[in-house]
């Protein structure tokens, strides 16, 4: 019988590993300019604020935009949105939250936050304070509580939008990490 090195062990799980799980980024992560959209993300960063006990996202963008960039006359609404994981694996399972970003009819934004079951459906926990900083810099913060107060989260971020050159039902998308890659942020 043969036996192969340790070192040649550990870097063959390690690569079976590789293989078997997305890769984790960790915040910020960048994108690049690659969206056919109005709302094409260049940076996301989730920041915590432990003095308030908030978790904080900042989206970044090539080009400024504002809500009538997530506006749709056509059927369901753009949006700017985060996939949040606190206890599932995002391979696996749908994310357990997802925070959303959608125009409001007075010009302004709406902030959202849903808890997604084990079959996809969505039920409301609160909402989200949505700030625009400048034309390409957008804020979402909200209380950890409204996610369970875990102690990490993985998360992606996706725009959708609807508009000239975009496909009318599927909308123009973009990510931020690329699918299949999530990102790791510590809420200690």
């Amino acid at each position: 019988m043969r036996y192969l090195p340790f070192a040649a062990l550990v870097a063959l799980t390690c690569a079976l590993c590789a293989d078997a799980a997305p890769a984790v980024t960790k915040s910020p992560v960048s994108d690049r300019n690659d969206g056919a959209g109005p709302v094409d993300l260049s940076s996301v960063r989730a920041t915590h604020d432990s003095s308030d006990a908030r978790l904080i996202y900042t989206f970044r963008t090539y080009e400024g935009f504002g809500p009538s960039a997530l506006r749709n006359r056509d059927g369901a609404p753009g949006s700017i949105c985060v996939n949040i994981w606190t206890d599932r694996v995002p391979a696996e399972d749908p994310a357990n939250y997802e925070l959303c970003v959608t125009a409001r009819p007075d010009e302004g934004y709406r902030g959202t936050i849903h808890r997604q079951s084990e079959t996809g459906s969505l039920k409301q926990v609160g909402k989200a304070e949505v700030q625009q900083r400048s034309t390409k810099r957008l804020e979402v913060r909200f209380k950890l509580a409204r996610i369970g107060s875990p102690r990490s989260i993985l998360w992606t971020a996706e725009t959708t939008t609807f508009g000239k050159g975009c496909p009318k039902g599927a909308g123009c998308e973009d990510f931020a990490p690329e699918p299949p890659e999530t990102v790791k942020t510590d809420l200690r």
